[in-house]
């Protein structure tokens, strides 16, 4: 899955606006470069609300135990969050950072892709115009408020469809570009065949009412649904608008009328956006990118070195470690494979490791950041299911000090059996060890404000991203390590990944709307029970799954996609929402590191591009095999998982 680095967040460059042979701007060209002045000038915006909603939200955590907080403060924020992830929107398709999955549309040459490229343009064209009728409309009919404030929902419904309206600009600019190459090539079939494919789609509510002649349940017509929606993942169709556009022909074959479509979806990404529990994404992003920039990786890999670094293959230990407590302040696994390997692999190189050894301990350590509370991973389950986001917090405690602990027995036993693995580092004195751990005093304050507050209830997820926030910058500041142009560029960077997260989520929002109309998770479920087997069996072959969607996709569009029919049917079967959270992230986790798409290896193959891809991927095999251990684990003693919960 495409999901690069998130340097995205950098000004667009203004580009130099072509002249034809008569002086006059070539229209698409300056329609670009509006464009691009545009999107830049709203993902300020989306920095700018990013940066303030730091204030109300540590205002009404101060305030709370004084006076109850100002309850007037939770308007402002659900409402600037609204704002926060409609109104740059467009930027992830400006800088063609939208999320998607190019497995099968790397292996085709460039005219075919050129094809795909129209087909996926096309096709989210039209499916972006018609959301913005559908929001535009419920702002136009909105007639509720904001609880304290009484702030007028139709305008920040406006927003969304403003957000949208920009999107589907940018995809009719990239499908310019596209025809345009496909003119340039002379593939008149490149273009007729892709238009006629969408357009034959989206009629196809029409057609199957009056041309087809047969008749489908609803559950057929959701689980076509769900296998369209993966075949226009493999077209290289953006995650959350392949969604939208599978969502719409869904609803229109089931409802038959737009008005009803409409009504069904127009207010749902505002009314989902607009739940302060979606403050956690933001937050959470920020706090990880401020304690980066405090240095807080140097330090956690420098004490674990000097503890560990005499154990066998002891620095690629140490790495392993760092990774685990980066995470306890990142909760993500890019930004974790990124900053260790920075930190860790110049030492494993210097001292001679194998380099599978090496990029296979820093791959695998990175999966550690979505695990290890605060977690991104467990706050989309959260999101998606319901669930409590303190107790998967705390459930995620003892299951990730398990893997890491696996991670580290494995390169122990594989050096004790080969020395030539992993030379001894030097040992260091006691004195050192103990001025090293010292070093990691604010990793623990921190970890303590955040999870333990969240944990007794003092603030919610969001709120304790943002405490984290401010923590940090406290301690870039009393450090020396403030730069204030960082901390822009670090806010930037949150709001464009927030806007490339949000458009995903909207489209799962939707997605949801047709699920739920199609009844097809709660059929699935049904059915399920209805068999005369063993529950385990059912938990077996729902991991076999996710194992094999992870080969394809990455955990968020994976988590997005299964959780809406899965979920329903675990809870049937009567395991635990929060045990099947953790288990879901660990075998989720297992994709980043896997081929063809393992995301922590290609960021690794990225970073250290003299390192053949095959060698990371080779090193990471005995991890994979650690995780599944870790599962099975937890399969057999769930109360390592619900301990803390309880």
């Amino acid at each position: 899955m495409t999901q690069q680095n998130e340097t995205i967040a950098a000004p667009i460059e203004e580009k130099n606006w072509p002249l034809k042979n008569d002086g006059a701007l070539e229209p698409l060209c300056f329609l670009e470069s509006w464009y691009n002045i545009l999107v830049s000038k709203l993902l300020l915006i989306a920095a700018v609300i990013a940066g303030l909603l730091l204030i109300p939200v540590s205002l009404d955590v101060i305030l709370r135990p004084v006076n109850g907080g100002l309850h007037f403060l939770m308007d402002i924020e659900s409402m600037s969050l609204v704002v926060l992830a409609f109104i740059a929107m467009g930027y992830c398709t400006a800088t063609k950072t939208q999320i998607n999955i190019d497995l099968v549309y790397k292996l085709f040459s460039p005219g075919v892709r050129g094809a795909f490229d129209v087909f996926a343009n096309s096709f989210g064209l039209f499916a972006t115009i018609m959301m913005t009728r559908f929001i535009w409309r419920a702002a136009l009919t909105a007639t509720t408020y904001t609880g304290v404030l009484r702030m007028d929902h139709k305008y920040f419904i406006a927003i969304c469809a403003f957000g949208f309206g920009v999107l589907a600009l940018g995809l009719f600019i990239q499908l310019c570009h596209a025809l345009k190459e496909r003119l340039k090539d002379r593939d008149v079939l490149g273009i007729l065949i892709p238009i006629a494919v969408t357009v034959f789609l989206y009629c196809l509510p029409y057609l199957y009412k009056h041309v087809f002649g047969i008749k489908l349940s609803s559950l057929a017509i959701g689980a076509l649904g769900m296998l369209f929606l993966f075949i226009l993942f493999l077209c290289h169709v953006p995650i959350g608008i392949a969604m939208m556009g599978v969502s719409y022909i869904g609803m229109m074959t089931i409802m038959r009328t737009i008005n009803a479509v409409s009504s069904s979806i127009g207010p749902v990404p505002f009314r989902n956006a607009s739940d302060f529990v979606y403050l956690a994404m933001p937050m959470f992003m920020l706090m990880g990118e401020i304690m980066t920039m405090g240095g807080l990786s140097d330090k956690l890999f420098n004490c674990m070195e000097k503890w560990l670094g005499r154990v066998p293959g002891g620095l690629a230990c140490a790495t392993v470690a760092g990774c685990a407590g980066f995470g306890a302040v990142c909760g993500e696994s890019l930004p974790t494979v990124i900053t260790m390997t920075n930190v860790a692999l110049k030492p494993m190189k210097d001292m001679h490791y194998d380099l599978g050894l090496a990029c296979g301990s820093l791959a695998a350590g990175g999966t550690l950041g979505i695990l290890i509370p605060p977690s991104m991973g467990f706050i989309f389950y959260s999101i998606m299911t319901e669930e409590s986001v303190g107790k998967l917090f705390a459930a995620g405690i003892i299951p990730g000090i398990l893997l890491a602990s696996i991670f580290i027995l494995i390169i122990w036993a594989r050096c004790k059996r080969n020395p030539d693995l992993a030379p001894p580092s030097r040992s260091y004195p006691f004195s050192a060890k103990m001025r090293s751990t010292l070093g990691l005093i604010p990793v623990a304050i921190l970890f303590i404000i955040v999870v333990i507050g969240i944990l007794q209830g003092f603030f919610t997820p969001g709120e304790g991203g943002a405490v984290g926030t401010v923590c940090g910058l406290v301690y870039c500041v009393g450090t020396g390590n403030f730069r204030l142009h960082k901390v822009l560029a670090t806010i930037r960077r949150t709001a464009a990944l927030s806007a490339r997260l949000f458009c995903v989520m909207a489209g799962v929002f939707i997605f949801g709307v047709f699920l739920s109309s199609s009844r097809l998770p709660s059929l699935l479920a049904d059915f399920v029970l209805g068999l005369n087997v063993s529950r385990y069996f059912i938990l077996g072959i729902v991991i076999l799954i996710y194992i094999l969607l992870g080969f394809v996709m990455n955990i968020i569009p994976m988590m997005m996609f299964t959780l809406p029919s899965i979920y329903p049917t675990i809870q049937a079967l009567g395991f635990d929402g929060i045990w099947f959270g953790v288990v879901t992230v660990i075998v989720m986790e297992m994709g980043l590191i896997t081929p063809p798409v393992g995301m922590n290896v290609f960021t690794m193959a990225s970073l250290v591009p003299e390192i053949p891809m095959g060698t990371i991927f080779k090193g990471v095999m005995p991890f994979f095999v650690g995780m599944c251990l870790c599962v099975l684990i937890l399969i057999l003693f769930p109360q390592l998982a619900l301990f803390l919960v309880s």
